[in-house]
């Protein structure tokens, strides 16, 4: 291209700067670099013709009439040949083919636009399938790992959990259970059992994860839960299952089946929460003192005849107490713990004649424990006695009144606590 252009550019300049009588002289020049331009744009169009470059024939074919008309008017100009001058009309095609390549390369190119966008929606298509298949799966992990739980450890996807990982925080931990489930499974076949944990877990579960909690895992009938946020939502969500427990029991009673009790006992303390088990089975699991405690507290509601049981510390940690009513039970060690824990019976949730009947026999009942626990066995009979005569199913009343006659018969020793040792699990 330099070889062409430097000398047109000289060319040029003889033409612009020079008389008549000299640039005349060098029209002959001035061919030659026409014909010779003309000449290396055929080579190389036949070339791009030959390595199947799209629209080079149509250009080649355009260029060919325009370089065989500049040359007959060239061969004519020089007397060469007496043919006529046809370099315009050699233009005109030359311009018609290179607007006919245009158009065609313009439809091609807009072919190929229609086809990228069908292709681009297609993929759209698919992308829009495959998002709800990952939400679906997101969906279909939270039923078995609790977005809450990933949000504890701080990962933001199930991929992203990995062995090992683990946080510790202060949580409250709810374990409930049914009351004699093994005996009430008995009577029905294995998928009678399923259809009734699945309807009952359905009534209760709702109410946890309404009051900010999580179901950690479900263990057949019974369930641990965690509440981050506040005690108040762990009693609440509590209070609320009982509730639902009391609907669940009108429709069995009006299908003609039994009523069923549950156990709720409530914990707050720290734990740790993470991933454990092997790089091929992983699972997550809370690992603490407390949650021991939680589910030692579930257990004792049966010995006490209560449904919700909750420890002193819980107890400390609500907020507007007022709106709970409760009683002080009992201090205990239960297996596997050294410290003695407050035991509180949280009233709300049981049926109007048990609240009323409990809250009547109170006063009585607080004032006898402290009796027991200052050692005055004698006067802590009498005010249990009487709770017994107004509430004769108060299991916690009877459990002290046996303990008191026991104290009041056999004696203490003089460094001795009102703390009962439960062995039971």
């Amino acid at each position: 291209i330099k070889f062409l252009t430097y000398p047109a550019f000289f060319l040029a300049m003889v033409v612009l700067f020079l008389p008549s009588q000299i640039f005349t002289q060098t029209v002959l020049l001035a061919q030659c670099i026409v014909i010779s331009s003309c000449s290396y744009l055929l080579y190389l169009t036949i070339v791009a013709s030959i390595r199947r470059r799209k629209g080079a024939k149509t250009f080649l074919f355009g260029l060919f009439i325009f370089a065989t008309f500049i040359t007959n008017d060239i061969l004519n100009s020089n007397d060469i040949i007496s043919t006529g001058d046809y370099a315009p009309l050699g233009f005109f095609w030359f311009i018609f083919f290179q607007a006919f390549f245009l158009s065609m390369r313009f439809a091609s190119t807009f072919n190929k636009a229609e086809k990228l966008s069908e292709d681009l929606e297609e993929q759209n298509e698919q992308l829009k399938k495959l998002n709800q298949e990952i939400q679906e799966t997101n969906e279909a992990y939270e039923k078995f790992v609790p977005k809450q739980f990933l949000s504890l450890l701080e990962k933001e996807h199930i991929t992203r959990v990995k062995l090992g990982d683990q946080t510790a925080k202060k949580m409250s931990i709810l374990f409930s259970d049914i009351r004699c489930f093994t005996t009430l499974s008995e009577s029905m076949s294995p998928e009678e059992n399923f259809t009734f944990i699945n309807e009952y877990l359905s009534q209760v579960s709702p109410e946890i994860t309404k009051h900010n909690g999580f179901i950690d895992k479900y263990i057949g009938d019974a369930i641990m839960a965690l509440f981050e946020r506040s005690s108040n939502n762990a009693v609440d969500a509590a209070i609320a299952m009982l509730d639902r427990l009391h609907l669940f029991n009108q429709n069995r009673i009006k299908n003609g089946q039994s009523r069923i009790s549950i156990g709720i006992g409530i914990h707050t303390g720290d734990l740790i929460l993470g991933i454990i088990g092997a790089t091929g089975r992983m699972e997550g699991t809370v690992i603490a003192d407390a949650v021991n405690l939680a589910a030692r507290l579930e257990s004792l509601t049966k010995m006490y005849g209560a449904s919700l049981l909750i420890s002193e510390d819980t107890l400390d940690q609500l907020d507007h107490i007022e709106k709970y009513h409760y009683r002080k039970l009992d201090k205990v060690k239960v297996k596997g713990k050294n410290t003695a824990v407050g035991v509180v019976e949280v009233l709300n949730g049981n049926s109007q004649r048990i609240l009323e009947l409990k809250l009547s026999t109170r006063d009585d009942f607080e004032q006898a424990v402290s009796l027991y626990n200052e050692k005055q066995f004698q006067d802590a009979i009498v005010y249990f006695t009487k709770v017994l005569a107004r509430d004769p199913l108060d299991k916690a009343a009877k459990i002290h009144l046996e303990r008191a006659r026991y104290c009041q018969e056999h004696g203490v020793a003089p460094d001795w606590q009102a703390v009962a040792s439960i062995d039971k699990k």
